[in-house]
């Protein structure tokens, strides 16, 4: 069977259909001894408005990165485990895993390299898209009833047996700034994962597009004994601290241009700690930030500390469920960053990092700009000020394309410097590579056109580095 999902702001509608799963291949199938759990259901999206769309071309993977994949997939659940220093759970079926993004501007080469890493993995991908930006300025919604939208809804990109969901966050709240309308509109991919089945035992990963996390750690989530994640049947889990944080590998707009300190997301975490799935016997409701019910935790609820609670909460044990505004926001991890187990002596965590963050992956300048200056914290003299002036990341990007040394600002973030040799570079830097990248060609590519990039706007906009 089939789904059709129509979705609007959490309204769900359902026609359903029939469609064989027989030109499954066994490598999509089966993977390091564990079969892989096929849903009989197909989902794909459209909204209420949706016109009729043409065909779409199924999105097809290079043989190239099929043999990465097998390559990958083989890999034994004891030798897996064994890089993160767990062992393999005694559950008899892989884990579902639940994955959720916003959609906005990103380079569609950002949406590739998911599917690239991540092909046939996900049980459940769930975007939302908005038609106001994180400040309340409008926003075209680039997803709906066009070509980008096909390709994420129809093509297959990530697996055949991968529901794709879009819901759209429409909300009137003019006066619901920066982070507490980020959050807002995040939370409608819990109720996604609701809607589409999430269990108590399954995974969700909350993320930005721009984070992928690498297929040898998704398929240890999977497989692996985890303590973060270890499913609790006989008793209610307290979930003060339930995350599991990501150690991953920040590249700025170049597989060349690698920060020296680690990025701390995408957030992983066991439905049975979600508002709406877990168990919410005798736990509060937290206080939020704005109208004391929307946006972020406030600090008294554990936002910045996950042992910062009501003393009544602390004695009880009984700490509030997560919904979708907090997964990536609230403090709630107890551990370090999960990162591969150091054999090697090699102290740098980012070399060591499970996922990759393609930060500021745009096609131009402008493009960079206007994130800066419309989402998140935005700050509207990133539209004319000097690109390395608007944030450190920026700076190092500027630094990298231009290959200029971390001396030129001893202040700024550091990254792993490069002559531009492909082999050498990665030789040197000694973390794990993301399967879009073992394109040599594109590196060489990517790289060239950020140098583009840069020389563009600094022809426009100035330099302070002369």
């Amino acid at each position: 069977m089939f789904q059709i999902i129509v979705l609007m702001n959490g309204d769900l509608f359902r026609a359903t259909g029939a469609r064989s799963l027989a030109h499954l291949t066994s490598e999509e199938t089966n993977y390091g001894g564990y079969p892989q759990i096929i849903d009989a259901t197909f989902s794909s999206v459209k909204t209420r408005a949706s016109k009729i769309r043409p065909k779409v071309d199924p999105f097809v993977i290079d043989n190239f990165y099929r043999k990465l994949h097998h390559e990958i997939d083989s890999i034994t659940p004891d030798e897996r485990c064994a890089a993160f220093g767990v062992q393999p759970h005694n559950e008899t079926v892989p884990r579902r895993i639940f994955y959720g993004s916003m959609l906005a501007d990103e380079n569609m080469e950002i949406l590739e390299m998911n599917a690239i890493e991540a092909h046939g993995i996900y049980h459940v991908m769930a975007f939302v898209e908005s038609n106001t930006t994180h400040m309340a300025t409008p926003r075209k919604l680039r997803f709906r009833d066009s070509p980008e939208g096909d390709l994420l809804q129809h093509s297959n990109m990530f697996g055949s047996q991968t529901r794709v969901v879009i819901d759209y966050w429409l909300e009137d709240y003019p006066s619901l700034h920066s982070m507490n309308r980020e959050v807002e509109q995040r939370n409608t991919i819990t109720k996604i994962w609701i809607e589409a089945g999430m269990t108590e035992r399954d995974i969700a990963i909350m993320a930005d597009l721009d984070e992928v996390v690498s297929r040898d750690f998704l398929r240890a989530l999977q497989v692996c004994d985890f303590p973060q994640l270890r499913f609790q049947e006989d008793e209610q889990p307290s979930c003060q601290a339930p995350k599991m944080v990501l150690s991953t590998i920040q590249f700025e707009s170049s597989p060349f241009c690698i920060r020296k300190r680690e990025w701390f997301h995408p957030d992983v975490m066991l439905g049975q700690c979600i508002e709406g799935i877990g168990d919410p016997t005798e736990r509060v409701v937290p206080l939020r930030n704005f109208e004391r019910k929307l946006g972020e935790r406030s600090q008294k609820y554990g936002a910045h500390d996950h042992n910062k609670y009501p003393q009544h909460i602390l004695e009880s044990g009984k700490f509030p469920l997560w919904s979708g505004r907090d997964i990536r926001t609230v403090s709630g991890s107890s551990g370090p960053l999960m990162a591969y187990k150091d054999k090697s002596g090699h102290r740098n965590t980012s070399a060591l990092g499970v996922a990759y963050h393609f930060h500021n992956w745009f096609q131009n300048a402008d493009d960079i700009r206007h994130k800066y200056a419309t989402y998140g914290h935005g700050w509207p003299q990133a539209l004319t000020m000097h690109l390395s002036d608007i944030e450190h990341d920026l700076d190092l990007l500027v630094r990298c394309a231009r290959s200029l040394s971390n001396d030129m600002n001893p202040s700024g973030y550091p990254y792993y410097e490069h002559n531009g040799d492909v082999e050498t570079f990665w030789t040197t830097f000694g973390g794990p590579k993301p399967l879009y990248f073992r394109n040599d060609t594109y590196v060489r590519e990517r790289h060239t056109w950020l140098q583009r990039i840069v020389a563009a706007d600094e022809k426009k906009f100035g330099s302070k580095y002369h």
